[in-house]
């Protein structure tokens, strides 16, 4: 199964310790995007170690639910973008 997210050179994603206020817009609909960790609860412990996880979406509008376009061209800058990849398994989805 292919899922779309947005990350650096290094496979990390943009809601990282520190950075979120230099791309997040202010926007009136945070309620409705939640965390993962709010939303599901502990789903990281479904996975297996060794193995990698990551954040992402089923399709790209789900991706541009989450950024909108200023903040994609921000994150552009930064040295970030959106990727396709093959996920192996879903451990939570909303």
């Amino acid at each position: 199964m292919r899922i779309y997210r947005i990350q650096d050179k290094q496979g990390r994603g943009p809601f990282k310790p520190g950075f979120s206020d230099k791309w997040l817009e202010d926007r009136d609909d945070w309620d409705a995007l939640k965390p993962w960790y709010d939303e599901m609860g502990p789903v990281h412990r479904l996975g297996i170690a060794g193995m990698s996880m990551g954040i992402g979406c089923r399709s790209l509008d789900q991706l541009r639910r989450w950024f909108s376009a200023g903040e994609y061209l921000t994150l552009l800058r930064h040295g970030y973008q959106a990727v396709g990849m093959n996920a192996g398994r879903i451990l939570g989805e909303s």
